[in-house]
This record gives structure tokens, sequence and C-alpha cells, in this order.
């Protein structure tokens, strides 16, 4: 709640000099349209920081304490973005849509020569129609609570939510008073147990040999491309 309130007062971290100072830009007409005709912006990704959004707030609280975008999308030709949308899929319209004149956004800074540009394009717009993966980001959701997401980091703030939550359900005048009691204990050895698999090096994200040769093949090919 105190997060929240400083997101609705635009304090601290949402406030405008701090995300200015992180290079997030006001969400006005001319600045997405200037965006939008730089040739370099093509096959970018779109990152959105929305003022106003219960939903887009919870997102960001959720990645943990120093995330601000909410959502992002891919940027294609003739000033349109590709983006998934719970009530819509994949879809493709104009980036003008965000330009409502108090959030922000921010774009990636990637080097792309121009065939990979249309072919990163090409790729986005083939998925348009896609239906929204309402499980996939479910399943995240309860990784992210439960401490078992993988490459992310301890989201402490909402390990506490719960176990805030948990806590007072314990309380005796409540019907489900003993059950809360058991979660806790449980809850705790599953957040222990999953930041412990997080943290050891032989059970984490590329930690067999073959997805460390398969690293090493794509840092190579990102290296090449830059000597081109």
């Amino acid at each position: 709640m105190i997060d929240y309130w400083k997101y609705r007062k635009q304090k601290g971290k949402y406030s405008d000099a701090s995300l200015e100072a992180n290079g997030w830009v006001r969400a006005t007409e001319d600045n997405l349209r200037h965006m939008a005709d730089d040739r370099h912006s093509l096959a970018q990704t779109f990152f959105i920081h929305p003022r106003r959004s219960l939903v887009s707030w919870a997102i960001m609280y959720a990645q943990g304490p120093g995330a601000l975008t909410s959502h992002v999308g891919v940027i294609v030709e003739e000033r349109n973005i590709c983006e998934a949308l719970i009530s819509r899929g994949v879809i493709k319209r104009p980036i003008s849509a965000y330009a409502d004149g108090f959030s922000y956004f921010r774009v990636s800074d990637f080097s792309f020569p121009r065939e990979v540009q249309l072919k990163i394009t090409q790729t986005a717009e083939g998925f348009i129609g896609t239906p929204y993966d309402l499980s996939r980001i479910a399943r995240h959701a309860v990784a992210i609570l439960s401490g078992w997401d993988r490459g992310g980091k301890a989201n402490y703030s909402a390990y506490g939510d719960v176990l805030i939550t948990l806590s007072v359900m314990a309380f005796p005048r409540f019907r489900l008073n003993r059950f809360a009691r058991y979660a806790i204990l449980l809850y705790l050895l599953t957040v222990s147990t999953g930041r412990f698999r997080r943290a050891m090096p032989h059970r984490g994200e590329w930690s067999r040999p073959q997805d460390l040769a398969r690293k090493k093949s794509y840092a190579d090919e990102w290296e090449s491309q830059g000597e081109l």
C-alpha cells in the first residue's frame, strides 16, 4: 500500500525527475512520433510506464523494487507497435495509442543491421492473432511470489506481503486460522528452497555443458555482427 501510494502520488522512483534521470521520456504525440520516425527505432523493444493504472502498478511491484516497466512491445514500420494485450491477444496498432501526455516510455538501443530489423519485425507480425497466454503469466506470478522464478531477483516485499496476509488470517477469530498457521511454515519453506536453488551455481540457468556451449555460440554471433 505504501508503494502504491508513492505510485499514485508520483513519489520516489515514480517521480518525473527519477524517471527522466533513468532515460524515460514523456509519452506525448510529438515524442512518440519523433521516436517512431527514427529508422534506428525499428525492431527495438518499446517499454511503457503507464500512470494511474492499478494493474500496471501491480505488474511493476511484482517484478521487484527497481522495476519501472509494466508493458513491452516491438516497434514495427509505419509508426506501429506489435504487442500482446489480455483482451485481444497479439495485435498491431499505432504507437500513438500511448500518447496520453503523462505516461512515460523508453526504447532499447540495439545496433541492428537493416536485414535483422526486417527479420525481427516480420517475426513479431507473424504472431498477430495469437491469444494472450494467461496461464503462463499466472505461472510466472506464482513463481515470483514463491521465490521460484528462474533468473529473477528476490522480491522480499512480495514475500512480506504474503506473510502479513497469512499472519492476519492466523488469528483465532478467522475460520481458516489453523490452515493459515501451517501455510506460513509451508510458505517460508517454499521461498527458502526456491532462493537456495537459485543461489546454487550447478542448479542455475546456463549451468549444463550444452547450455554453456550455446551461450558461447550466442556471444560469438553477436561479436561477429558487431564487427560487421
